[in-house]
């Protein structure tokens, strides 16, 4: 055990050296107060709908076998009454705002989860339930920083009605008070710190599912191997 541990931490360090340059984003609501977790963005009537909205930041990984700077935000509707709400897939847009002060990139969701079932065309919630969902956007430009702005916009139908979401999240300054904290991961099994998903920087390698033990509104959709969740 003594041999390997020196081997085990040499490889760790030459994992996090060579992907020194992805660097992470961390976000809030545009407007919210400073906080040491992670903060929701939230809009609605408690006895209509109500849509919840977090950004878990931005991050380098692999999709289809490409790198890609990619966006997760954490979407939660509540529909507190009948009729069941939907929202088009190609009716979500998220605006970011390069670092560099370039001109706006849009992008449509590359992957849309509720739970462990990946939705093809549209985010559905049934009347008096609660539904959590994770959107992933990708930029195809995997040398780009972390954007300065993300802007999320959606359209929703209920029956005959229709109505419009709108939420921008600026990213957090290094060393802010709401950036994650340096202590130990609060939920090691499932990669979260303050309420962040996955808080290490870093190539995050392959998306794809991680199958959990038990149900949970958000899962894992990178490889923990790939975490060196012990060196922090």
């Amino acid at each position: 055990m003594s041999g390997a541990l020196p081997s085990a931490l040499a490889l760790t360090l030459l994992a996090c050296a060579g992907c020194a340059a992805a660097e992470r984003g961390f976000y809030a609501p545009v407007g919210a107060a400073e906080s040491p977790s992670l903060v929701h963005w939230t809009e609605g009537r408690p006895d209509e709908l109500v849509f919840e909205v977090a950004c878990q930041g931005s991050y380098l990984n692999q999709v289809a076998g490409r790198p890609a700077r990619t966006m997760h935000v954490q979407l939660e509707v509540l529909r507190p009454r009948e009729g069941a709400v939907t929202l088009a897939l190609d009716a979500l847009r998220l605006t970011l705002q390069p670092a560099d002060g370039g001109a706006p990139i849009d992008l449509l969701p590359s992957e849309a989860w509720w739970g462990d079932e990946r939705l093809e065309r549209a985010l559905r919630i049934p009347g008096w339930s609660r539904r959590a969902f994770d959107l992933f956007f990708d930029d195809p430009d995997a040398e780009s920083a972390p954007p300065a702005l993300a802007r999320l916009r959606w359209t929703w139908q209920a029956g005959g009605d229709t109505g419009y979401g709108d939420c921008q999240f600026r990213r957090i300054p290094a060393g802010g008070p709401g950036q994650p904290s340096l202590d130990p991961l609060g939920d090691a099994a499932f990669g979260y710190r303050d309420g962040f998903y996955m808080p290490i920087e870093g190539d995050l390698g392959p998306r794809a599912l991680q199958k959990g033990v038990e149900v949970r509104e958000h899962y894992v959709f990178h490889d923990p191997e790939g975490w060196f969740v012990g060196w922090f």
